[in-house]
């Protein structure tokens, strides 16, 4: 079953990286975008951990596939956002 989830990302409006006494630190939203990546990653691993790894599964399987494309998706959105 897919769940959908609310997305949280927002229009970029700062730097990614603010210098505060000469340390580096990570934006908000890019480590909310980081967030979305690793959870979005995790959950394609999930899809496939109680199953071998073979394409013609894959293939086969139309809601595993959407639900790939789907977070490839995620990753890509967040991805032009950092």
């Amino acid at each position: 079953m897919i769940f959908w989830k609310k997305r949280r990302l927002k229009t970029h409006t700062s730097d990614s990286l603010s210098i505060n006494n000469g340390n580096l630190f990570m934006d908000n939203e890019v480590k909310t975008w980081l967030y979305d990546i690793q959870t979005a990653i995790l959950e394609i691993e999930s899809f496939f951990a109680d199953r071998p790894k073979e394409f013609a599964n894959y293939q086969a399987d139309v809601r595993t596939k959407r639900a790939v494309e789907r977070n490839v998706e995620i990753i890509g959105e967040a991805m032009s956002r950092i």
